[in-house]
């Protein structure tokens, strides 16, 4: 009797340890079947070479290899037909594309993030749970906008939706490295020197002419002519001031003319569904201090998603 209970035992280990083995088996040939996936969805090619291309490239890029075409010239087209135009491409075939980009853009913020942890230069909890908030707003904000859009939005267009939210997520880390916080502190001047007070200027004597004949002010006593000189190269040489100026007016002008457009496709919606819209994107920009750029991208963002189908494109996708 003692036998057959030790027999009955071991066949019940047994079974339970061939059901494990057959589990890990099982496993395993899932996850190679999801890394060869992958893989033949890079088309060979390593995530640093795939982000190279804009999304519009990739996707262009892979449709062309998965139907044997030569691939077309997305910049002879982008931002300049209509949404329903640019996705005659299968729509799993376009969502397959997006998908290896979305992924690879992934792994790219991830590895950042583990870098500036290790640094010691990441952001702390505080901010990281900030970004969350902003997050949840702009997913709030996406199912705001979609719930009654007419016709419903595709699964195309929900999964650019998710790239947008992507670039946001690189960009939070992005700003926490040295480029990203030297072009903090640039857009943080530029903003200064835009709202400064203009000081009042006095007619003043000169001691000769700068770079393209720009006036130097005299030297006070005690005070370097060189100091003078330089400033006054800096100030005429080849237009950089009007330059700058320019630069700056083309910029706000720009954004300008994002917002108008986001206003035109708020007006365009039903009077409720428009104040919903419009709240749920007030959350988005009073739940996180962002960047000019990334208040661009939000705009940005928003327009895409308030399109409709049959529009043609404010622009082509900003990653």
């Amino acid at each position: 009797m003692a036998d057959d209970g030790r027999n009955s035992q071991l066949r019940k280990t047994a079974v339970v340890l061939a059901g494990l083995v057959l589990a890990a088996a099982s496993t395993q040939a899932q996850s190679k079947s999801r890394r060869e996936r992958t893989d033949t969805d890079r088309l060979g090619m390593t995530c640093t070479q795939i982000l190279k291309l804009s999304s519009t490239d990739w996707v262009a890029k892979f449709a062309a290899a998965r139907s044997g075409d030569a691939p077309p010239n997305p910049q002879e087209n982008a931002g300049t037909q209509p949404a329903a135009a640019r996705t005659a491409v299968p729509p799993e075939i376009t969502i397959r594309a997006i998908d290896a980009y979305g992924k690879c853009y992934d792994a790219r913020t991830e590895r950042l993030a583990g870098a500036l942890g290790r640094s010691g230069k990441g952001p702390l909890m505080g901010a990281r749970g900030d970004f969350g908030d902003f997050e949840n707003a702009l997913k709030e904000f996406e199912a705001t906008v979609l719930q009654d859009s007419q016709p419903p939005a595709d699964d195309v267009k929900k999964a650019y939706a998710g790239l947008y939210e992507k670039q946001f997520r690189y960009a939070f880390y992005y700003g926490y490295t040295e480029a990203g916080r030297k072009a903090a502190a640039a857009e943080a001047a530029a903003a200064a020197a835009e709202n400064a007070p203009k000081p009042k200027t006095r007619p003043q004597a000169t001691s000769g002419t700068g770079a393209e004949g720009a006036a130097v002010p005299a030297a006070r006593p005690g005070e370097s002519t060189e100091a003078k000189t330089t400033v006054g190269n800096a100030a005429g040489s080849n237009g950089n001031v009007e330059a700058s100026k320019k630069t700056s007016a083309d910029t706000v002008a720009a954004f300008t003319k994002t917002k108008n457009r986001f206003g035109q496709l708020l007006e365009a919606l039903p009077p409720d569904h428009a104040r919903e819209v419009h709240a749920a994107f007030g959350k988005v920009l009073g739940s996180y201090e962002v960047s000019q750029d990334t208040r661009r991208d939000l705009y940005l963002y928003a327009i895409f998603l308030l399109e409709p189908p049959d529009a043609k494109p404010f622009g082509p996708p900003p990653f």
